[in-house]
């Protein structure tokens, strides 16, 4: 078992949440650069307009809502802690919320982390998919002054500024292994 990689699995929640206002931050610079870059198309100055009136909602937010999304999966994975461990991702729901291509790269990086820890016993490795934190940035979203209109403007933006983000998660994560004692 990779000591190394588990413990760091153990200390995620704390440091997610402590990098989540970074996180956010960084994903508002990369929508605000792919709105630009489509800047010939109509809604583009609506999209930077949004952006701009929900940017301190969207700060305040998705640090709220990721630590509460963080908190469950920490409980969860105390209350697996007694069984086996095991790498089993579950799909719920008949379609995803999202368009598959959004998350391309992320989830081959996430399959890629999963195989690693499952190889060597790492317990909760797979509660880190994108839905926790695509579900804490839709909440952030919600909490926020902007309205459906502005959301679906923006919400393809997002989606492809946090694949870029878990790629940098997940990257770092796989990282770990390499560098331990046993990798």
């Amino acid at each position: 078992m990779n000591s190394v990689l588990q413990q760091t699995i153990d200390r995620l929640p704390a440091i997610l949440v402590n990098y989540a206002p970074s996180m956010i931050q960084r994903m508002l610079v990369s929508m605000k650069a792919m709105i630009v870059e489509r800047g010939h198309q109509a809604n583009a100055s609506h999209a930077v307009l949004f952006l701009k009136v929900g940017e301190a909602d969207l700060v305040r937010a998705f640090p709220e809502a990721m630590a509460q999304a963080v908190e469950v999966v920490r409980q969860k994975i105390e209350r697996r802690r007694g069984s086996p461990p095991s790498l089993a991702l579950e799909m719920f729901g008949d379609v995803p919320a999202h368009p598959a291509d959004d998350f391309k790269s992320s989830d081959e990086a996430f399959s890629s982390l999963c195989t690693k820890a499952a190889e060597c016993g790492v317990i909760g490795c797979d509660a880190y998919d994108k839905d926790l934190f695509l579900d804490s940035m839709r909440q952030a979203f919600e909490r926020s002054r902007m309205d459906g209109q502005a959301v679906a403007e923006l919400m393809p933006y997002a989606r492809r500024a946090l694949d870029a983000e878990l790629c940098k998660v997940y990257g770092k994560l796989a990282s770990v292994r390499s560098g331990s004692p046993t990798g």
